[in-house]
């Protein structure tokens, strides 16, 4: 029992760890993203036969 909370403090405390990160950087992984697939796109259409 008493390994069953440590494995449910360590586990809540990496999720709030990956919280922050996930918070912090999926934003701007996000809008990364949309500007460089919308580039890519021009990109094919521009050099497309």
């Amino acid at each position: 029992m008493q390994i069953r909370t440590k494995f449910s403090q360590y586990f809540s405390n990496i999720y709030s760890y990956f919280e922050f990160i996930y918070s912090r950087v999926f934003i701007d992984n996000l809008t990364n993203l949309v500007a460089n697939l919308y580039r890519l796109t021009i990109y094919l259409d521009e050099n497309s036969i």
